[in-house]
């Protein structure tokens, strides 16, 4: 592994407002094993003072007022009112807005993250020259809203793009945390990496997305679709969440071995998961013949 990568220190910020979800034991212990590279600060109004989760993980006590308050101050401009959705645009310039009062000290990268995920080992399904890239994101063309990195250096930078001041002036949720512009609009400052293959391998294109599955054990992550299985950096739970069969096993955070499916999150010895997953291999004969669609 390149030692410039070995020696690189990245900051993921997350921002949840509201009961955090059943899903939050299971993302903050699968970040503990990357804590010698990565650590994660969680923004929510769900603490009055910060409290570590783990070695790898804190709360910060934060609402979607005050970060509306402070980006209009940094921008000057009005930060409209809007619904909880738009915080996964608002939270691009969370680190630039609390470095300073927070803290939080010098890093190689900062990122922005979703906490609907699990991760694996992080550092190897990146770049071996990750120092020279402004942006990595796990899709092929674009940033992606569960994990984004952004070289420190590019901070203020990112005040400079329009698209992005515009983005941050609507109310409404543009996805821009996912947009093409941000890469673009950093492309002075060095390269971007995206790319799915080893970060998020279910949106590769060789794996049927719709079929895959991710399986956690003791911080190494793999992701099959059924007749492949590759190495990933993460999984994420995404629209699967949303399904009506979707459950989490809040017991099983508490062992070492899990698997993450359309059916929620299991022991694989769990009897829900046994019924899930036959539920997913009739799924997979079905369509098995089909074309595969991305």
């Amino acid at each position: 592994m390149n030692q410039n990568k070995v020696s690189v220190r990245c900051l993921l910020l997350a921002a949840y407002f509201g009961p955090l979800p059943d899903f939050i034991p299971f993302w903050a212990k699968s970040c503990l094993p990357n804590r010698a590279n990565f650590k994660w600060l969680l923004y929510t109004d769900q603490v009055r003072e910060r409290t570590e989760l783990n070695s790898a993980v804190e709360l910060i006590p934060y609402s979607l007022a005050q970060m509306r308050a402070e980006l209009s101050a940094l921008l000057g401009q009005l930060i409209p009112e809007c619904t909880t959705r738009k915080v996964c645009d608002l939270r691009m310039l969370l680190y630039r807005l609390r470095k300073a009062p927070d803290r939080l000290g010098d890093w190689d990268f900062f990122g922005y993250v979703d906490v609907d995920m699990v991760y694996g080992n992080l550092l190897a399904a990146l770049p071996d020259d990750l120092p020279r890239y402004t942006v990595v994101g796990a899709h092929p063309n674009r940033p992606t809203g569960p994990f984004t990195l952004i070289r420190a250096d590019c901070a203020d930078a990112m005040l400079a793009i329009p698209k992005l001041r515009n983005a941050m002036a609507r109310a409404e949720y543009l996805n821009f945390d996912e947009s093409p512009d941000l890469a673009a609009g950093l492309a002075a400052k060095g390269p971007a990496w995206l790319s799915a293959d080893r970060l998020q391998p279910s949106r590769n294109g060789v794996l049927r997305k719709e079929l895959c599955f991710g399986d956690w054990n003791q911080g190494v992550l793999t992701v099959s679709d059924g007749t492949r299985t590759e190495p990933a950096g993460f999984f994420h739970c995404g629209k699967l969440k949303g399904r009506r069969t979707f459950r989490i096993h809040r017991a099983a955070a508490a062992r070492d071995r899990w698997v993450i499916s359309r059916d929620g999150i299991y022991c694989p010895t769990h009897p829900p998961f046994r019924l899930g997953l036959r539920r997913w291999l009739r799924t997979f004969i079905s369509q098995h013949e089909r074309p595969q669609t991305y």
